[in-house]
Protein backbone atom coordinates (compact mmCIF):
# COMPACT_ATOMS: atom_id res chain seq x y z
CA UNK A 1 0.00 0.00 0.00
CA UNK A 2 0.78 3.81 -0.55
CA UNK A 3 -0.12 4.77 2.49
CA UNK A 4 2.40 6.90 4.84
CA UNK A 5 2.29 5.90 8.33
CA UNK A 6 0.88 9.06 9.31
CA UNK A 7 -2.15 8.68 7.05
CA UNK A 8 -4.99 8.42 9.54
CA UNK A 9 -7.91 8.15 6.64
CA UNK A 10 -8.36 4.72 7.21
CA UNK A 11 -9.47 5.35 10.98
CA UNK A 12 -13.04 5.03 11.38
CA UNK A 13 -15.85 6.71 14.16
CA UNK A 14 -16.85 4.02 16.15
CA UNK A 15 -19.33 4.95 19.42
CA UNK A 16 -18.09 1.89 21.46
CA UNK A 17 -18.73 2.64 25.38
CA UNK A 18 -15.84 0.35 26.88
CA UNK A 19 -15.87 -0.55 30.31
CA UNK A 20 -13.11 -1.74 32.63
CA UNK A 21 -9.56 -0.67 33.54
CA UNK A 22 -7.99 1.88 31.76
CA UNK A 23 -5.05 -1.35 31.47
CA UNK A 24 -7.95 -3.42 29.79
CA UNK A 25 -9.79 -1.01 27.32
CA UNK A 26 -6.44 0.40 25.74
CA UNK A 27 -5.96 -3.70 25.16
CA UNK A 28 -9.24 -4.28 23.56
CA UNK A 29 -8.64 -1.05 21.76
CA UNK A 30 -5.45 -2.26 20.71
CA UNK A 31 -6.88 -5.74 19.33
CA UNK A 32 -9.55 -4.02 17.38
CA UNK A 33 -7.04 -0.91 15.96
CA UNK A 34 -4.98 -4.35 14.85
CA UNK A 35 -7.26 -6.26 13.37
CA UNK A 36 -8.89 -3.35 11.51
CA UNK A 37 -5.60 -2.49 9.87
CA UNK A 38 -4.68 -6.20 8.98
CA UNK A 39 -8.37 -6.79 7.49
CA UNK A 40 -7.56 -3.48 5.25
CA UNK A 41 -4.39 -5.25 4.33
CA UNK A 42 -6.21 -8.31 3.24
CA UNK A 43 -3.82 -9.94 5.51
CA UNK A 44 -0.61 -9.22 4.99
CA UNK A 45 0.75 -9.14 8.16
CA UNK A 46 4.08 -7.47 6.78
CA UNK A 47 2.05 -4.64 5.54
CA UNK A 48 -0.16 -4.31 8.55
CA UNK A 49 3.24 -4.21 10.86
CA UNK A 50 4.72 -0.93 8.97
CA UNK A 51 1.42 0.85 8.45
CA UNK A 52 0.88 -0.03 12.65
CA UNK A 53 4.74 1.53 12.59
CA UNK A 54 6.08 -1.41 14.41
CA UNK A 55 8.52 -4.88 13.59
CA UNK A 56 6.22 -8.07 11.89
CA UNK A 57 7.47 -10.10 15.02
CA UNK A 58 5.98 -7.17 17.25
CA UNK A 59 2.78 -7.64 15.60
CA UNK A 60 2.62 -11.26 15.94
CA UNK A 61 3.05 -11.69 19.49
CA UNK A 62 0.56 -9.24 19.60
CA UNK A 63 -2.02 -11.51 18.23
CA UNK A 64 -0.58 -14.07 20.10
CA UNK A 65 -1.33 -12.78 23.37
Amino acid sequence: SSRRSSDTSHLRQTSTVYRGTLKSVLQMVEKEYINQVISECEGRISEAAQLLGIHRTVLYRKLRD
